[in-house]
C-alpha cells in the first residue's frame, strides 16, 4: 500500500507532506525529512498529527502525487518540506544503494584511514614514551641536586642506613657475624637483653636487622614496623 500523508504540529499549524509505503495507513509513521524530524523532536510526537491523503496500489503514482503537493506547497512558510517530493523512501534507498553509499566505508578508504591512524597512534606513543623519559630524567636530576640540601644530617643517615640495606640483602650471612660490638636489647615489655651478635638475635625474634642496628645511636623506641617498641643501644664497640 502506497500513501501519500501530510504530518500537522499542532502547536503552529505547520505541515509535511510525503510518501511512503505500509501495511497501516495510521501507523506512527510520521515523515523522515530534516526539518520534521527537527520540529518533533522539539515539539514532542504528541503535538503531531498525520493525515492521509492518498492512498495508491503503485508506487509511481504515490511519487508522483507528492511531487505534484510539494511542488504547490514548498513556498509556503507553513511547509516543513525542503526539497520537491517525487523521489525517495526506504524502497528507493534500498534499490539505489551505490548512489548513497557512504565513501567512508569504502575498502580503499577504510583500510588507508586504519593505516594513517596506526602511523599516528606509534608516533605518538614514541612522543609519549620520549616525554615520560625526559620527565623521569628532571626528576632524577632535581632529586641528586637537592638530596640532602634542608637536613643534611638526616640524608648522611639514610645513606648510610640504604648502603646497610644493601650490603645485608647482598651479603646478608656474613654480615650477622661481622658487626661487632655489645648490643642491649629492650623489648616492648619492657624486657633487656644483652648480646654481641645483633644480626643473630633479630634472626630469631624476627626483627628487622637494618632497623634495630639503625637504631643504635637513638634512645628512643623504634615507632613503627615489626621492631615497634623496641630500642637497641650498642654499648662497646
Amino acid at each position: 500500500m502506497y500513501t501519500v500523508y501530510k504530518t500537522i504540529n499542532l502547536k503552529n499549524n505547520r505541515y509535511y507532506i510525503g510518501a511512503h509505503k505500509t501495511e497501516n495507513p495510521n501507523d506512527d509513521y510520521m515523515g523522515s525529512g530534516l526539518a520534521i524530524k527537527r520540529a518533533i523532536k522539539y515539539h514532542g510526537k504528541s503535538n503531531f498529527i498525520k493525515e492521509v491523503l492518498f492512498v495508491f496500489q503503485h508506487e509511481d503514482e504515490m511519487y508522483q502525487k507528492e511531487r505534484e503537493l510539494v511542488e504547490q506547497n514548498i513556498e509556503n512558510p507553513l511547509c516543513y518540506n525542503l526539497m520537491e517530493g517525487g523521489i525517495g523512501g526506504f524502497d528507493h534507498i534500498n534499490s539505489n544503494r551505490h548512489l548513497y553509499q557512504n565513501p567512508m566505508k569504502n575498502p580503499e578508504v577504510v583500510k588507508r584511514n586504519l593505516e594513517s591512524r596506526s602511523n599516528g597512534y606509534s608516533k605518538d606513543e614514541q612522543r609519549v614514551l620520549q616525554h615520560k623519559q625526559k620527565r623521569l630524567d628532571n626528576l632524577k636530576k632535581a632529586v641528586e641536586k637537592n638530596t640532602g640540601s634542608k637536613r643534611p644530617e638526616h640524608s648522611m643517615l639514610m645513606k648510610e642506613k640504604s648502603k646497610l640495606v644493601e650490603m645485608w640483602k647482598t651479603n646478608r650471612e656474613n654480615m650477622i657475624d661481622s658487626l661487632s660490638g655489645t648490643y642491649e636489647i629492650t623489648t616492648p615489655d619492657g624486657n633487656v637483653h644483652t648480646t654481641n651478635r645483633l644480626g643473630l638475635f633479630c634472626e630469631q625474634n624476627s626483627l628487622p636487622f637494618v632497623t634495630m642496628w639503625s637504631n643504635i645511636k637513638s634512645d628512643l623506641r623504634i615507632s613503627k614496623g615489626r621492631a615497634k617498641g623496641y630500642k637497641c643501644k650498642i654499648l662497646n664497640n
